[in-house]
């Protein structure tokens, strides 16, 4: 658990970090020397989400992405697939920090309409690199968004059209871009793998004091915003001090729910065994 919180502080900071490297070289550097000028459409494809948020139904194991960089759920049919993308939030509500925020996904995924893929349409620009460059210009995407009742979207043709500055490959290699990229990922990798190990643990541990019969209690992690800072979903805006947000925290809850055949409320019994396995696991 103590690994978990570490990495959750690390990754924002590193992130942020290479968002202001990239940013700086761009910015001093020289065009057709130190870096290329191009049209964001140019660099990358899109693709949007086909599903209505009403269509989840929790029936298979694909993530659910509703408007937001976090899955709301899970559903038996998907929509995106691959080894490595990148969902970007198309619409929302126009006060949230949400809108032009990107998450990295792997494998099968379904989204609504609200949510569009970003995949690498340079081979020699990767995807990477595009994670990074979609977290400096988020401002610049916001900026160009459409606003309706609350609600703002940001349309296919201002994306693709906006001026983004891409790194030569000599550049990236002097400031060893590949390498923070690559050291992001593994504590991106290391801290899922040590997600589901301590969900794991935690149920081995909830089976120890589960006694009765006529009651399954079930017990898991899930992550939570809180105001103070946000794992890797909502980077500080780079790109104008005075629109940035206050950003959020993520921190770890251990959620027990139960499924009674007797009676719908927990049991005192239960409740209190849930009490010892909440006071073991903040030790």
């Amino acid at each position: 658990h103590q690994q978990i919180m570490l990495d959750t502080d690390d990754i924002p900071e590193k992130e942020k970090n290479i968002c202001e490297i990239i940013k700086k070289a761009t910015e001093e550097g020289k065009k057709g020397v130190d870096y290329e000028e191009y049209k964001l459409g140019d660099v990358i494809e899109i693709k949007a989400g086909k599903f209505n948020t009403k269509d989840m139904n929790n029936k298979g194991n694909i993530p659910f992405y509703n408007a937001s960089v976090n899955s709301i759920g899970y559903h038996d049919n998907y929509c995106f697939d691959g080894d490595k993308y990148i969902l970007l939030v198309k619409s929302g509500n126009i006060n949230a920090n949400g809108i032009g925020s990107v998450v990295f996904v792997k494998n099968k995924i379904a989204a609504v309409s609200d949510i569009l893929m970003i995949k690498n349409k340079k081979k020699d620009i990767s995807i990477n690199y595009i994670y990074y460059l979609l977290n400096i210009i988020k401002n610049d995407l916001r900026k160009t968004a459409k606003t309706t009742v609350g609600l703002a979207h940001l349309s296919l043709s201002e994306i693709n059209n906006i001026n983004v500055k891409v790194l030569t490959e000599k550049q990236m290699k002097k400031m060893k871009l590949k390498e923070l990229f690559d050291e992001v990922d593994e504590l991106k990798e290391n801290l899922e793998n040590n997600k589901k190990e301590y969900d794991k643990l935690l149920k081995e541990l909830f089976k120890n004091f589960q006694e009765d019969s006529d009651e399954e209690l079930n017990i898991s992690i899930i992550t939570k915003p809180f105001k103070l800072r946000k794992l890797t979903n909502n980077l500080q805006d780079l790109t104008d001090d005075e629109t940035q947000s206050e950003s959020e925290d993520i921190k770890e809850e251990v959620v027990v729910t139960q499924k009674t055949k007797k009676d719908k409320s927990m049991s005192s019994d239960s409740a209190n065994k849930v009490k010892k396995i909440k006071k073991v696991i903040k030790k």
